[in-house]
């Protein structure tokens, strides 16, 4: 406060200070307003948090649940299920990724089928060979031990012995050369070749 004459003058000295401070900070309290605020604050940033915990649950659900499908799906095919299918209604790049795994199962399914057939022709294919090559032997074996046993009592019988032995020959040659041309087309050392026909 400053000294006045009776004219309303100042005279420049400085008679002391007030200094004003809030009754509640005398008491050490928060004043009723700033304590308002500070509780609708603290409410509604609980609110926001439960709110954010929730969708961030329910977004990582999104994602999660539709991995857990695609796990489940490749353990059954793991273990020779080929035709399961990822269900799923997710979109975006995890729906991409289950029709990818489901075009994928469907390609190993037909392949496994393709692959079964043919083990099955293989099987039926060697078991043919197989009588295939025995009935040549199996005359070749006789006609030799007629031979050795001395059936065969005029050169007419010993001819006919020869060529009956010589045609089983080239029966199992012309035989084990298909075998052998199989071979190399199933391990694709050779190639067919068109002809006009």
């Amino acid at each position: 406060v400053c000294s006045s004459d009776l004219g309303g003058t100042s005279s420049g000295s400085v008679m002391g200070v007030l200094f004003m401070t809030p009754y509640s900070a005398l008491q050490g309290t928060v004043p009723p307003f700033i304590s308002a605020v500070f509780h609708s604050i603290l409410i509604a940033s609980l609110i926001v948090a439960v709110l954010a915990a929730l969708a961030a649950i329910l977004f990582s659900r999104t994602i999660t649940r539709p991995l857990a499908k695609l796990t489940q799906t490749a353990r059954l095919v793991a273990a020779g299920n080929y035709s399961a299918q990822v269900q799923t209604k997710a979109g975006g790049e995890l729906g991409e990724l289950a029709a990818t795994f489901n075009e994928m199962a469907r390609q190993l399914a037909d392949d496994v089928d393709e692959l079964r057939r043919q083990e099955s022709w293989r099987r039926e294919l060697i078991m043919n060979i197989t009588h295939d090559l025995a009935t040549p032997l199996t005359a070749i074996a006789g006609l030799g031990e007629s031979l050795m046993d001395g059936v065969n009592s005029s050169r007419e019988d010993y001819e006919a012995t020869g060529r009956i032995i010589t045609r089983e020959t080239l029966r199992l040659r012309r035989l084990v050369k298909d075998l052998h041309l199989m071979a190399k087309v199933e391990g694709n050392t050779i190639q067919p070749m068109r002809k006009a026909v």
